[in-house]
């Protein structure tokens, strides 16, 4: 018996978040407007690494991941996310 009252409940509930009035900024829009820091262009191909507690990322500063492994040809850029030992 709850549970069909709780799925109506979560049915209404999402229609009315749907019916919301959103942002019609587009993402380029929004995106501009918000803060960045500007670089010499020179520096877009030049690798960079972020990392954290389990997760890091090896690129280029131009948002590409080539290949910049030197022990295994190929190997090396993008996401990496090392299991727990």
């Amino acid at each position: 018996m709850l549970k069909p009252k709780l799925l109506s409940l979560s049915l209404i509930t999402i229609l009315m978040q749907s019916c919301g009035n959103g942002s019609s900024d587009s993402i380029s829009t929004v995106l501009n407007q918000s803060p960045q820091i500007s670089g010499k262009l020179e520096y877009l191909d030049t690798p960079y690494v972020t990392a954290g507690n389990r997760v890091y990322m090896v690129g280029h500063q131009n948002g590409s991941f080539p290949d910049l492994g030197w022990h295994i040809k190929g190997e090396m850029g993008g996401i990496w996310n090392h299991p727990i030992k």
